[in-house]
């Protein structure tokens, strides 16, 4: 092949690629422009209003008692610090040392007695005394007979005295959970120091305060998330209680006065409120969380004209990065020119409102 024909295919090889180029980004600008004239309209799946709490992670349940002389002498701490205990385990054992010294002296009289009964047991079987006959036999048996019977009444009555005061010579203080303990000193006043234990559950919850605005936005088993402030982890939970009793904080009179526009100066009451923690991993005790609650209606609704039908399917665009995807999604009852969304979108999805023919899955919007 000559020269001038080598150069001639070059220059035509060029000429049509020049051409493709040009026809492609002529396409997409018409494309685009015609998507322009399309002048697509957007609708974003509200999100639900939310109620945030500032919270703290504490144990679920605690039990906390100090040694209380008033008891008695500490015979013994069950328990260290940092040992696991179960519901019921002894923690602490009083006795009360007038009791030991009561029961002493009733112990030595019951001695007194079972010694006194013996002598007059021994005296009962001595031969001179057997040998007695007759009338003052009789006698004598009554008379012996009346001795041991009151011997056994006392001796049965001072038993009684002793078995009572045992019950009350030791008081015991008991684990009312399964968990883990804790020791620290403390000041008892007057001078005295003790001891005071506390045992704390192994499992966890949330704990803060919600103001009269939000209490009856809320209400117990509602879903909520958590956000751990140390590491930003998330958590997921439930509302487990609210109290209806206000606790001792409040809002400023600053924050009434944004609530209402006003300059009020009273404050707002706050309401305890805990949360169940479904995932107990990487919890600690003092731990801060920031819990969101959405509350209100758990349902989308989007207009009907964004739905179209394909194969007795149901679907809408999502727009993502401006290009249309085909999404599936489950429908139900119609409203008021909306259809309820079962199934397939969340919040803050955004979507193509009116969907016309012309439009398919990868066209690009503005």
């Amino acid at each position: 092949m000559s020269r001038k024909k080598k150069i001639a295919l070059i220059i035509i090889g060029i000429a049509i690629l020049a051409l493709a180029i040009t026809a492609i980004f002529f396409g997409r600008k018409n494309k685009k422009e015609e998507i322009k004239e399309k002048n697509i309209e957007r609708y974003v799946v509200p999100s639900r209003d939310n109620v945030f709490v500032n919270g703290i992670i504490s144990p679920r349940t605690e039990q906390v008692l100090s040694t209380d002389p008033s008891k008695g002498k500490i015979e013994k701490i069950h328990i260290e610090d940092g040992s696991e205990v179960k519901k019921g385990a002894p923690l602490i054992t009083y006795r009360r040392e007038e009791i030991t010294e009561q029961i002493s002296e009733l112990k030595n009289q019951l001695e007194e007695l079972k010694d006194s009964k013996k002598k007059e047991e021994a005296i009962r079987n001595q031969p001179e005394t057997t040998a007695i006959e007759g009338e003052e036999s009789q006698i004598l048996e009554s008379n012996f007979a009346s001795q041991m019977t009151d011997y056994d009444s006392q001796i049965k009555k001072v038993e009684r005295e002793i078995s009572n005061l045992k019950n009350k010579e030791y008081t015991i203080e008991y684990s009312n959970l399964d968990g883990i303990v804790s020791v620290e000193k403390v000041s008892l006043g007057e001078g005295l120091q003790g001891d005071r234990i506390i045992v704390q559950s192994h499992d966890f919850v949330a704990t803060g305060t919600i103001n009269e605005v939000d209490l009856f936005k809320l209400k117990e088993g509602m879903s909520v998330e958590m956000t751990l402030v140390a590491n930003e982890r998330k958590k997921t939970g439930k509302i487990e209680s609210i109290s209806q009793r206000p606790s001792s904080e409040g809002m400023s009179g600053e924050g009434m006065a944004e609530a209402f526009g006003g300059g009020n100066e009273s404050t707002f009451s706050e309401y305890p409120i805990k949360f169940s923690i479904d995932n107990q991993e990487g919890l600690i005790q003092g731990f801060h969380v920031q819990v969101k609650i959405p509350y209100g209606k758990n349902s989308i609704m989007i207009p009907d004209t964004a739905i179209f039908k394909e194969n007795n399917k149901t679907f809408v665009f999502l727009i993502k990065d401006n290009i249309l995807k085909k999404h599936e999604i489950e429908t139900g009852k119609k409203e008021d020119g909306n259809v309820l969304v079962t199934k397939g979108l969340k919040e803050n999805d955004e979507l193509v409102a009116d969907v016309t023919e012309d439009l398919k899955e990868g066209d690009e919007v503005e």
